[in-house]
């Protein structure tokens, strides 16, 4: 076997595993979904300026981007905007995680890829409360949990 083809033969496993390591890429859509929840119901949503939605619609399509995502909510006299800033995508941390310790391709690959970023999947907006802060499904989740030493078996718990 001639040399040359015997390094040929060693280098194509390494770069399929380089070009095929970027899972953002490949995995993930050019979009994505989130719930947009609002309080009162049945507002008005306008995503960046001009994407609007009106009423019933909470499951919202938007594009991938690293920029922030510009939601403007409607109801009556009440209107509000809130910029939600973008997250890294599970398919970009987690799988290229796994191979970035051994050469970092994926993550290469994916900095040049919108497909690397996504957005809360729930958002709750308060039309009522003063400020532009949004609420994601994670927040105002508070568990306590207080357990004493009774005189009669009795646990509290709250959640």
């Amino acid at each position: 076997m001639p040399p040359k083809f015997a390094l040929f033969k060693k280098t194509i496993p390494i770069c399929i595993i380089l070009f095929c390591s970027s899972c953002a890429a490949i995995f993930n859509s050019k979009r994505t979904t989130t719930n947009i929840h609002t309080y009162p119901d049945h507002a008005q949503i306008i995503l960046n300026g001009k994407d609007s939605f009106c009423c019933n619609v909470e499951l919202v399509s938007v594009l991938r981007s690293g920029h922030p995502l510009e939601i403007t909510v409607k109801k009556d006299s009440l209107l509000k905007t809130v910029s939600v800033n973008p997250l890294l995508s599970s398919t970009y941390v987690y799988p290229n995680l796994l191979t970035g310790w051994i050469y970092g391709g994926g993550y290469l690959i994916d900095l040049a890829s919108k497909k690397r970023f996504t957005y809360p999947s729930d958002i709750y907006i308060d039309l009522t409360k003063k400020g532009d802060k949004y609420y994601t499904g994670n927040d105002n989740q508070l568990i306590n949990i207080c357990i004493q030493t009774p005189l009669i078996n009795s646990y509290s718990y709250t959640i």
